[in-house]
């Protein structure tokens, strides 16, 4: 009986097979995408010193890259060509990125002389020059400056010179720049007067005066500014702007009382400030406007309008008030006298505190409800008493202050707080 040798069982086994890429990303493709990318970034920076670090990023990135395409990339001349591309994105990567200060600095004097000013103070803060110590900084404002001067920007080159004189003040720009905003302002003060714009050349001629008063450019602006003022005051007179107007024509009674507009800039401020006054009481801002009546009637008394302010000063104003006694619910009695004086003192202190009232007075009784009323009575200020039941008149005080003053107001009907006596 023949026997036979048994044979071993066939095993399958599997082999894992090697990584694959796709077939279009060959090492050629991937340097060439890869140099793209990097160009991108570079092109696309706002300046050369950015360029400079973006495009290093770049390079060191797409290194990165390159070694994980090494790493699964079977082909041995890939592994070798992606090595070499590997190692030149590091090295070009690693120079870009160390001189970016250079760059930075290419980017900086080429801007200033394409004069973007703008972009070299962008880079030279990038490097780190910053306020208030920079002086390379401070100088680029300052040349931004006089690039906006000649170019008529002249309320950018005032906010660059303000921005170095403060922010560099211990620099000798700063200095500089306090020296130029002057010149500055008559220069703008002149071209918009050029260009009939009366109310920048009036709002530049108002800076020049009252921040440079004693420059040699306000002393250059005599012949030129009192006419530009009133014109400005005149301007917005007529646009109600009264604020303004008054500022205006003051300007020119203040800084040129001797020149032929501050004659018409008197009667015209007296216009402006009658305008402002009538303005707030219709508002109701009595206060304000009995303060601007009262200027009105002291400073322009030799004009219509003072003339009349004084009148409508001297006019009535109603005035209502309650009495009540000391449990603060109880009317005092009927008849009882309530005084108004205009003038008044005070005399000796603590225990043999007293007062003394004077000017014009006026009176009123009360009615059974405890309420008094003075149909007519100039504005202005008035201490108010009452009568007691000795016939003495009395107000509070706080130390040597009277608590009861009030003060009338042009237009301005008023009503008391309620007042609590002493009464029992």
């Amino acid at each position: 009986m023949d026997q036979q040798t048994p044979t071993a069982p066939t095993v399958a086994v599997s082999v894992p097979s090697a990584r694959t890429v796709p077939s279009w990303l060959t090492p050629t493709n991937f340097t060439i995408g890869g140099a793209v990318v990097i160009a991108l970034t570079a092109i696309l920076a706002p300046n050369f010193g950015l360029a400079a670090i973006v495009a290093g990023i770049a390079c060191l990135v797409v290194a990165i890259l390159a070694i994980i395409f090494l790493l699964i990339t079977p082909a041995r001349d890939a592994r070798i060509q992606l090595g070499v591309t590997t190692g030149v994105l590091v090295i070009i990567g690693a120079l870009a990125i160390a001189s970016n200060g250079a760059a930075y600095q290419f980017a900086i004097a080429r801007d200033q002389a394409n004069g973007d000013y703008g972009g070299a103070a962008t880079a030279q803060r990038a490097l780190g020059q910053k306020p208030p110590y920079s002086s390379d900084l401070a100088t680029t404002y300052l040349k931004w400056a006089d690039a906006e001067v000649s170019g008529n920007a002249f309320a950018s080159a005032i906010n660059h010179l303000n921005y170095v004189a403060t922010n560099f003040p211990t620099l000798p720009q700063a200095a500089t720049a306090q020296m130029r905003l002057p010149t500055v302002y008559l220069q703008w003060a002149q071209f918009a007067t050029g260009r009939s714009d009366s109310v920048t050349a009036g709002k530049a001629y108002q800076s020049l005066l009252t921040q440079f008063g004693s420059s040699a450019a306000a002393s250059q602006a005599a012949s030129t500014a009192p006419a530009a003022l009133l014109a400005w005051g005149d301007a917005a007179l007529a646009a109600g702007h009264n604020d303004d107007a008054s500022a205006a024509y003051q300007l020119v009674t203040k800084f040129y009382p001797k020149s032929a507009e501050a004659t018409m800039a008197h009667a015209q401020a007296a216009k402006a400030l009658s305008a402002s006054s009538k303005q707030l009481a219709a508002a109701h801002r009595f206060g304000e406007a009995y303060e601007q009546y009262t200027l009105l009637a002291k400073s322009y008394a030799d004009t219509p309008e003072g003339v009349a302010a004084k009148k409508l000063l001297a006019q009535g104003v109603r005035l209502t008030g309650r009495l009540l006694k000391a449990d603060g619910q109880t009317p005092v009695l009927p008849y009882t006298t309530v005084r108004l004086s205009s003038k008044w003192s005070v005399v000796g202190s603590g225990a043999n505190l007293s007062y003394i009232v004077g000017g014009t007075q006026y009176f009123a009784g009360t009615d059974a409800n405890g309420y008094f009323v003075f149909p007519s009575v100039p504005s202005g200020p008035y201490l108010l008493e009452w009568r007691n039941t000795t016939g003495v008149f009395l107000t509070y005080f706080k130390g040597a202050t009277p608590l009861d003053v009030v003060t009338l107001r042009p237009l301005e009907n008023q009503l008391l707080t309620t007042i609590v006596t002493d009464f029992k």
